[in-house]
């Protein structure tokens, strides 16, 4: 028989646990519903922490509603902004007004108050006791809510979405997994908004963080590609890019490369940028090292072989070089610097040629004339190349003097006469 009254008795001590539990899912229910956001939050934390409701739908979903009510808190804190009138700050309120959507939220209620200086002001307390005190001349001074920043560091919106999720995947009461899917909806849109602010005010790479939780929210719970705000994410990080070369910090702009590069591994614009760096700084093999990844994503661009010829030839690749420059013309066939840089190489390796057969002795006319042949042969793969970039442009006269020079070595007088021409006319105008 005392068993029997022990096991009843510890069988009511299991139920009232369960049943205290339950009392905090419903206060915090209420607290939320009079927008007591204090208690609210210390009820749910209560229930969502212990092991007996711990696994409840609706404690879930109740948190994730709370911590989006503490969101609007803290942001009507941050929009409340010394010097704003109350018509100023009743207008700007307006995204909270619940009962008449974009129209000016009025407070709760204004008390005349006496200041510090023995002046008159006004005290008035808004939803979720926002409390936000007026001097003398009508003007903010500043703005507090209840809580004292207690909730504001804990990245609200990833708790509220950890919270609707937890619901969904409870999934014992279709009322509070339905409406959880709705509210995570409303953390992405914040998500949006907070990365839009954020990037007016400069703060870009807050906002590259914000557009991508939009982004990954709408793909993995919604199955939507939210390209918009992907995009955003990218031309944040390509302002802060912009941002870092503004104030000459080459590290944070490298990094902000490699972070482009993590998040866009096909944009080449990452890439391309961390080469300009180093083509700045004149390390010719990193720029090489950078470009050739280039090459790999985007093989059309004749802008990038010719960058890569530029740079192997400071390497002194010339074979490689050149190779570059051709593919660059291959792809473009009037890109005039590709074909003055690929020229300009065969002709200082014939100039070469030539100053080392005049350096050899007066016995050597063997390899004089060997290396005499091999010099003009370079000439006579750069000339259609400098033929060809001075019908590209017909003003530039280096073109026109290293083809003078060509036909002089060359000794093809019709076209060393047809170039003195065009120079005598050229410097006559």
């Amino acid at each position: 028989m005392k068993k029997s009254i022990l096991l009843i008795a510890v069988s009511m001590m299991l139920s009232f646990g369960m049943f205290a539990q339950k009392i905090q899912i419903q206060n915090a229910s209420n607290y939320s519903r009079n927008n007591d956001l204090v208690r609210a939050m210390e009820s749910i934390e209560a229930a969502t922490t212990n092991a007996e409701t711990s696994e409840d739908c609706k404690a879930w979903y109740l948190k994730g509603t709370i911590l989006l009510k503490l969101d609007d808190m803290y942001s009507m804190v941050e929009m409340a902004k010394p010097g704003m009138t109350e018509n100023e700050l009743n207008k700007a309120y307006a995204p909270f007004n619940s009962l008449a959507p974009n129209s000016a939220l009025k407070p709760n209620s204004k008390k005349s108050i006496t200041m510090e200086d023995g002046s008159k002001g006004k005290r008035a307390a808004y939803l979720y006791d926002v409390i936000v005190l007026f001097g003398p001349d009508g003007k903010l001074i500043e703005a507090s809510e209840p809580t004292n920043g207690k909730y504001k560091d804990i990245n609200i919106l990833n708790e509220a979405k950890l919270a609707f999720d937890k619901s969904i995947k409870i999934g014992t009461e279709e009322e509070f997994v339905t409406n959880s899917k709705i509210n995570l909806n409303v953390v992405s849109q914040r998500y949006y908004n907070v990365g839009v602010n954020k990037y007016q005010n400069k703060k870009y790479l807050e906002a590259a963080d914000k557009f991508e939780s939009c982004y990954d929210m709408s793909k993995d719970y919604f199955g939507i590609i939210d390209s918009t705000s992907l995009e955003l994410v990218n031309n944040s990080i390509r302002m802060y890019m912009q941002e870092c070369l503004n104030a000459s910090d080459t590290a944070a702009f490298l990094n902000a490369c490699e972070l482009g590069r993590s998040k866009f591994p096909q944009d080449v614009y990452f890439i391309l940028s961390e080469a300009n760096i180093y083509l700045a700084k004149n390390e010719p093999a990193k720029v090489v090292q950078y470009l050739e990844e280039a090459m790999k994503m985007v093989s059309d661009n004749p802008d990038i072989y010719y960058a890569v010829g530029v740079n192997y030839a400071a390497l002194g690749s010339t074979d490689k070089a050149i190779a570059a420059y051709q593919k660059a013309l291959e792809l473009n066939p009037n890109y005039f610097d590709a074909c003055y840089n690929l020229a300009a190489i065969y002709v200082n390796t014939g100039n070469d040629m030539y100053t080392e057969a005049n350096n050899l002795p007066l016995d050597a006319q063997e390899k004089y004339n060997e290396l005499k042949k091999q010099a003009d042969n370079m000439y006579n793969l750069a000339t259609p190349y400098l033929e060809k970039a001075y019908s590209l442009n017909n003003t530039e006269i280096n073109v026109l003097r290293t083809l003078k020079d060509i036909y002089v070595r060359m000794q093809k007088f019709d076209d060393l006469k047809r170039i003195n021409e065009i120079l005598n006319n050229i410097e006559s105008e």
